[in-house]
């Protein structure tokens, strides 16, 4: 029986400890600040990006402005006359900036700057003149499809480079041109072959082909029987020459 009145005693002494400071600053919070402590506050002036306040008490018991402290409305931005920070082109509106004056704002708003028709951004592309087509600057736009050429050229006209060929005992003549620019080409005055000729005496012809020439008749015998066959010969121009023949 003592030990339940002890412990109602000691739960009844706990609510009373918890619930006495609650009184007290109910009843300080009915009662109000007394305002002991307090301190004249001057008048702040707004700027674009801070309110500003008119003059008023300040209390440091309560943190609390018990007089004046009336807010003052924000003033506007002072832009400055603004920047091209993104250029129209005849297909895409440009971007101004502008930015606030006040150093301690650091505020800046973008506006459109309307689609230019003639702000081409041209890509140039020179095409110089060659033997056949004439040269030409061409001027294409990279926003849009408008494009024109200008500063044209006449064509160069092909310069020529003779080389002529001469004929031999296996091949004819001929006369090339080439040009010395695009390398187009032409032939003419094409020539037949010449005779077989050995003018050293060497029994070849000097022409290269390794054909045997007969020393008496001068005729060409080619072959490995190119040497038999002049030899005919000889015998043959022996016995013409012999006989009358």
């Amino acid at each position: 029986m003592r030990k339940n009145l002890r412990k109602t005693a000691a739960v009844l002494l706990s609510l009373l400890l918890f619930i006495l400071p609650l009184s007290c600053v109910w009843a300080f919070a009915a009662e109000g600040c007394a305002h002991l402590h307090t301190e004249d506050v001057e008048e702040s002036f707004p700027t674009c990006c801070r309110p500003g306040y008119t003059a008023g008490v300040y209390c440091s018991d309560c943190e609390q402005y018990i007089s004046g402290h009336a807010e003052k409305p924000l003033k506007a931005h002072a832009w400055d006359e603004g920047a091209v920070t993104k250029k129209p082109t005849c297909s895409a509106p440009g971007v101004m900036t502008y930015r606030c004056t006040v150093k301690s704002c650091g505020a800046s708003k973008e506006e459109p700057i309307k689609t230019d028709p003639d702000a081409h951004v041209f890509r140039v592309t020179v095409y110089d003149p060659t033997c056949t087509d004439g040269g030409y600057t061409s001027y294409a736009c990279t926003e849009c499809r408008y494009g024109f050429s200008a500063d044209e050229t006449d064509p160069l006209g092909h310069v020529y480079g003779i080389r002529i060929t001469p004929p031999t005992c296996m091949k004819g003549g001929i006369t090339t041109y080439t040009c010395t620019r695009c390398r187009d080409s032409f032939t003419k005055n094409p020539t037949d072959p010449v005779p077989h000729t050995d003018f050293d005496g060497d029994g070849y012809c000097d022409y290269g082909c390794g054909t045997k020439i007969c020393p008496l008749c001068g005729e060409a015998h080619a072959g490995p029987l190119g040497g038999i066959t002049a030899l005919f010969h000889r015998i043959m121009y022996f016995f013409r020459n012999l006989f009358g023949g």
